[in-house]
Parts: structure tokens; C-alpha cells; sequence
């Protein structure tokens, strides 16, 4: 698994926990294997297969009976049984289960084989949420089309595993014959599809028989921050390091374990974009090329990307703007106060905004704390932030600054809200949505500020990268005040990408 994770595209990996039909028990399954898969970054899907409808076609299996009132006390059974299994795996509450309920088809000698199907899987879920568990199901989208979205919503499952194998790696499409599943239904992140049949593929040496499946669902796992300002190896903390322009090259100095590398990924003219593009917890390499309006990213396993997106002209301001974890590709046009939002909803839908004026400088952040960045300007003529806030579509207005400041937005108090903060010729000014105005000195004039959360305790700490001697000089809020040389007087700090230019 850590070969297939270092070397393939894939996040994400089935696993049967449970259930009475399960073909294997699967003896390695175990909490620690859990554990140790978790933390190499794997998503899990937890499988259940327990029984099935009574007009399954499969003559092997136990099936739950045809009338609903005991359908649905088997169905709430079946979830007592699968919530045991996953406690025993560590998988505890807020864990999502998925039912396998594979295609049944009533017939003239099986009435209400459909009602006892919906039946089941009601007290499936309902048990489910009781218990503070996600509901998944695992089926065709003859039935999710047919019965699913007819259970009544509080009892309907909050997620759904779809196999269609068409090759298209799309889960709001099944090519026909199947049935259209509506898209007004299981629509917010709730949907995983199986496109490929089963086959092999080899990564890194390594040969697995898997099927294709592609996620915009929930999975299991370790809850891992997301988007966190130039966090490359993943372990919570903002990594030193510095966009060299004559050749480049990143050059990343680990926060975890102090290891040094460089990474050849962009031309001299490229604006750093940096983000977590791909969700997996870990910054990703990606520059916006202005004479083209393209994006180059280089994700997980090195696997690299491209796509127009804007003009030339724009300022790229990527960011998390719909709360999915991951990094959309976005733009702010400063001719006409526009911004361009690609989200990262495997539909393809773009979100347009005027919001600003052409002086503006862009400061995207987590305004208001509902865990999406919300569209915000600081004007340097009057030192106003101008913030849209994406928890009620209601917009602010605060003076905090001054017309030569350098903008430095971030959490310093550790609250979930993104602050207003200036850098001043060596003095920070913070304006914290908890602790109020603070004023520090720290720095010199010449430096840039480069705020990150460099000790990993969620709070944004202080920071500045020196270019006249290639020092970065750090304030954590954890961890005190230290310096470290790391960069040359040309170098780009990649933390201060995050903020605008």
C-alpha cells in the first residue's frame, strides 16, 4: 500500500469489513493494519455485505426477508453488527458505512421485493445516524434510481457507491441503459462511482486487481488538515522554502524531518500558485504562466496536470472556496474587479464574482470560519478590507491599514476566523477576531512577510523572509522566536505567495 500510494494516482481503497455474506475474513484486517494505511494518506470505503434483497438473483446468498416491517428491523440489526465490526477496526463514530446491496430486479414471483429493499435500508440508516455513523449504500443506478431516492430524506442514506461500467470516470453520468440518478439528489460531495471493470494495474512494481472507481464522496480515515500555507511533507506545519527563479526550482526544507530538497517545476516568468489541488493534505508544486493563462500542477506521486484558466493580467488567488478540502484554481481580475472561480466539484461548474476595483490586492481567506475561503480585497488607498462572506452572502467593510502596508492576513488567534493583518517596515499590526489589536515588532524594513503556521498549532504565527541575507526569522506563537538561513537574495518565499504581491 505505501508503494501504491508513493507511486500511483489513486487516494482511495475498499475495504469489506463485515456482514454475513462477506466471502473472506480477511485475518490482516486488523485496526492497526487501519491505522498504518491511514496515515500513509489511503482514504478507506468500509464495505458491508450482509443480506440481500430477496429478488437478488444470486442463489448463494442470505437475503432479508420480503416483508418490510421485519426488513426493517434486519436492516437496523445489520447496522449493530457492521458498527461493532468497525469499532473493532477503530473506524469510531462519524465513520461512513457502506451497504452493499447489489442489483435485484422484482418479478411477477416476487412482489414488494422493492418496498422491503427500501424497508432495509431505512432501518439501515436510520440505526446508522441513531449511532452517529454516515449511511452509504453500494448498488446499481437501476435501484438508486428507482427506489433510493424515494425513501423519505431523514431516512434516506447520506451517500451512494454507484457501478456502471462505462469508462466514464464521471459520477454524475451511467451510461444507458442505465437510468438518469438525479442530480438534486446526494449533490453536496455525496457520491463515489465504479466505472471500470475489475483489472490489473501495476505501480511501482506492485500488480493489484482492482476495479476504477472514482470519489467525490465520503470516506474513512484519519482526519488530516487540508490547505494548510506551504505544508509540502503533510505533518501540519508550514515548511521554509523558497521558489528559486533562474532555474526553477523549489527548494523545501521539511518541517518534519529536517530533510532538504529541490524540485525543478516552473520557468523564470511564472507566478507561484501553490495549494493543496488534489486534497491529500500536502501542498502541491502549480505556477499560473501569464503570457498563456495557464496552471501547471504537479500533485500526489508526481503525476503532473495543466488547464487555461484566465488572462493575462490576472492575479491567481487559488484557494478552497467551496469547503471540499481542496485547492480551487481561481483568478481575480483586476480590470474589471472579476472573480473567476473554477470548483472542484468533478461537475465542471465555475463560480463568477465582482468584487472589487482594479487597485485592489486580493486577500481570500477564512473570514467568517465556516471552513471556506470567502472572495476579500484590501484597497491600499484607504485601507479597507472588503470581505463576501460564503456562510450568508453578506459583505463587510474595515479600515485597518495604510497605503504602503503589506497585507498579512491569517489566523493568529487560533479561532477558525482569518484575521486582518498588515506588515509595516518591521511592525505587524493584527486586528484578531478574538484577541482584538495586537502590535509587534518583528522584522526590518526590506523583509517580506511570509505568515505560516510553522509549529503546527493552528494559530498563524509571525514570520519574515529576509532577502538581503537570505533569513527567515520566525515568531511562534508555540515555539518562540528562532531564524534560519535558507534562500537567496532572488529566492521567492513560497509562504508569501499565499499573500498578496
Amino acid at each position: 500500500m505505501q508503494t501504491w500510494w508513493n507511486t500511483s494516482p489513486f487516494y482511495d481503497s475498499n475495504i469489506y469489513i463485515s456482514g454475513r455474506n462477506r466471502s473472506c475474513t480477511q485475518a490482516q484486517l486488523t485496526a492497526a493494519w487501519v491505522n498504518q494505511v491511514s496515515a500513509m494518506g489511503w482514504g478507506l470505503i468500509p464495505t458491508i455485505v450482509g443480506y440481500q434483497a430477496p429478488c437478488s438473483v444470486s442463489a448463494n446468498s442470505a437475503k432479508h426477508s420480503s416483508d418490510p416491517a421485519i426488513a426493517e428491523t434486519q436492516g437496523r440489526t445489520e447496522a449493530d453488527i457492521a458498527i461493532a465490526d468497525a469499532n473493532n477496526l477503530g473506524l469510531t463514530q462519524g465513520t461512513v458505512l457502506y451497504y452493499d446491496m447489489e442489483r435485484y430486479d422484482e418479478t411477477a414471483a416476487t412482489p414488494g421485493c422493492r418496498t422491503s429493499v427500501k424497508a432495509f435500508l431505512k432501518g439501515w440508516t436510520d440505526r446508522l445516524k441513531e449511532q452517529k455513523y454516515i449511511s452509504g449504500v453500494y448498488g446499481s443506478p437501476t435501484n438508486a434510481a428507482g427506489d433510493w431516492v424515494n425513501i423519505p430524506e431523514p431516512s434516506r442514506m447520506d451517500a451512494i457507491w454507484l457501478a456502471r461500467w462505462d469508462n466514464v470516470p464521471s459520477v454524475w453520468y451511467y451510461a444507458p441503459p442505465s437510468p438518469v440518478v438525479p442530480d438534486n439528489v446526494w449533490s453536496n460531495y455525496q457520491r463515489i462511482k465504479q466505472y471500470q471493470a475489475p483489472h490489473n494495474e501495476t505501480w511501482g512494481g506492485v500488480t493489484f486487481n482492482i476495479d476504477g472507481n472514482i470519489a467525490n464522496g465520503p470516506v474513512a480515515g484519519i482526519r488530516i488538515a487540508k490547505n494548510k500555507t506551504a505544508d509540502f511533507d503533510g505533518d501540519g506545519k508550514t515548511d521554509i522554502s523558497v521558489y528559486r527563479p533562474e532555474d526553477g526550482v523549489w527548494y523545501i526544507l521539511n518541517s518534519s524531518n529536517s530533510v532538504f530538497s529541490g524540485i525543478g517545476f516552473g520557468i523564470a516568468s511564472d507566478i507561484l500558485a501553490p495549494g493543496d489541488f488534489d486534497g491529500d493534505g500536502k501542498t502541491d508544486f502549480a505556477v499560473f504562466r501569464p503570457e498563456t493563462a495557464t496552471w501547471y500542477m504537479q500533485v500526489k506521486a508526481g503525476f503532473s496536470g495543466s488547464r487555461q484558466f484566465g488572462a493575462s493580467g490576472d492575479i491567481p488567488v487559488p484557494a478552497d472556496y467551496n469547503g471540499d478540502g481542496k485547492t480551487d484554481v481561481a483568478v481575480f481580475r483586476p480590470s474589471n474587479g472579476v472573480w473567476y472561480i473554477a470548483n472542484s466539484d468533478n461537475r465542471g461548474t465555475f463560480t463568477i464574482v465582482q468584487f472589487g476595483l482594479s487597485e485592489d490586492k486580493p486577500v481570500p481567506g477564512d473570514y467568517d470560519g465556516d471552513g471556506k475561503t470567502d472572495i476579500a480585497v484590501w484597497r491600499p488607498s484607504t485601507g479597507v478590507w472588503y470581505v463576501l462572506k460564503s456562510s450568508d452572502g453578506s459583505s463587510s467593510a474595515n479600515q485597518f491599514g495604510i497605503s504602503t502596508d503589506k497585507p498579512a492576513q491569517g489566523d493568529y488567534d487560533g479561532d477558525g476566523k482569518t484575521d486582518f493583518a498588515v506588515y509595516r517596515d518591521g511592525t505587524w499590526y493584527l486586528l484578531q477576531t478574538t484577541a482584538g489589536v495586537s502590535i509587534l515588532q518583528f522584522g526590518l524594513a526590506g523583509d517580506l512577510p511570509v505568515t505560516g503556521d510553522f509549529d503546527g498549532d493552528n494559530k498563524a504565527d509571525i514570520a519574515v523572509f529576509r532577502p538581503s541575507t537570505g533569513g527567515w526569522y520566525l515568531l511562534q506563537s508555540a515555539n518562540g522566536s528562532s531564524a534560519t538561513g535558507f534562500g537567496l537574495s532572488t529566492d521567492k518565499p513560497i509562504p508569501n505567495a499565499y499573500l498578496p504581491q
